[in-house]
């Protein structure tokens, strides 16, 4: 089941539910800022009252991060930590520049990250390239539950 939680011209965010599985997957598109009701995404999944255990965040689409949007993703994400196991299936470039002066972004160590974006050069060619990195391929070892 997809459910579109919040929608506005510069952000959504929606829910993908599969509670067969106890999983949902959390997908975030646009702009995280102070217009994104990241606030109001745990209270809905209160009232959904589902028995979900893992939780999926795909960051994939976030184009733009500003200080709002990380003060209000870290409460959301402190938040989901105790009630869920979070992991990220994909992290877009924009997040992950946030992430790493914002350790917390992606929730504590140990956190689960299976692909992320990472910009490559090619100075012959003097072009830039987003290359989506798969995690999993590399530790295949790893304890990831996005299947």
């Amino acid at each position: 089941m997809r459910i579109s939680i919040f929608k506005n011209s510069a952000s959504e965010v929606i829910i993908n539910l599969e509670e067969t599985k106890k999983r949902a997957t959390l997908l975030l598109s646009g702009a995280l800022d102070e217009n994104s009701w990241l606030r109001k995404v745990n209270t809905y999944l209160e009232r959904l009252d589902l028995e979900i255990r893992f939780l999926v965040l795909d960051v994939s689409s976030v184009k733009s991060v500003n200080s709002s949007g990380i003060r209000e993703w870290l409460d959301l994400i402190s938040v989901l930590q105790k009630k869920y196991l979070v992991s990220f299936s994909r992290v877009s470039e924009v997040f992950l520049e946030k992430a790493i002066f914002q350790k917390q972004m992606l929730g504590p160590t140990g956190t689960a990250v299976a692909e992320f974006e990472a910009p490559y050069f090619c100075p012959p060619c003097n072009s830039r390239v987003l290359k989506l990195l798969n995690t999993v391929f590399q530790y295949p070892d790893s304890k990831i539950f996005l299947i």
